[in-house]
């Protein structure tokens, strides 16, 4: 598998299939996911340099799809990598055909509001992504005092004129 080659000191965003990568940036945050050996997930790297930098996951679910998981690294903190990672997740969701964006965050995490996100209900969100991994966690339990966040995605990529 031939590796892409990155320049020292920029950033890169990709998509990954390192999962062990994956497993410990999200391991050493102590963030949880259900999808990452889900076959449909998709989850894109951060890097600086050859560095990585950042994680987010990717659920997709028929037109919907759910941003799972963004980490970035302590001393990447406000420089952009969230950021980054957000937008890209955006772009791989409508690539793969969805109109609706979805994030579940932390009950005090107000971070998606400046992306455009709109609270909703979590039952609501529920009802709206069928059985994605993440969605069975909210389910059971295993992901306890979760808020639940929407974006309409649909005219991304639209030219109006």
């Amino acid at each position: 598998m031939a590796l892409r080659r990155r320049k020292a000191g920029e950033y890169s965003i990709e998509q990954t299939r390192d999962l062990a990568m994956v497993r410990a940036m999200l391991g050493d945050y102590k963030v949880a996911s259900a999808a990452i050996e889900w076959p449909q997930a998709c989850w894109i790297a951060g890097y600086f340099g050859d560095d990585p930098v950042g994680v987010v996951g990717l659920e997709p679910w028929l037109d919907a799809a759910l941003i799972n998981s963004v980490v970035a690294v302590d001393n990447m903190r406000r420089r952009g990598v969230g950021t980054m990672l957000v937008n890209a997740a955006r772009k791989a969701a409508h690539t793969r055909g969805a109109r609706s964006l979805y994030v579940i965050t932390p009950i005090d995490s107000d971070y998606m509001r400046r992306f455009g996100f709109s609270e909703m209900l979590i039952d609501e969100l529920i009802e709206a992504l069928g059985a994605i991994p993440s969605v069975a966690a909210i389910r059971t339990g295993a992901m306890p005092s979760q808020r639940a966040w929407f974006l309409d995605i649909s005219r991304d990529g639209v030219i109006e004129r």
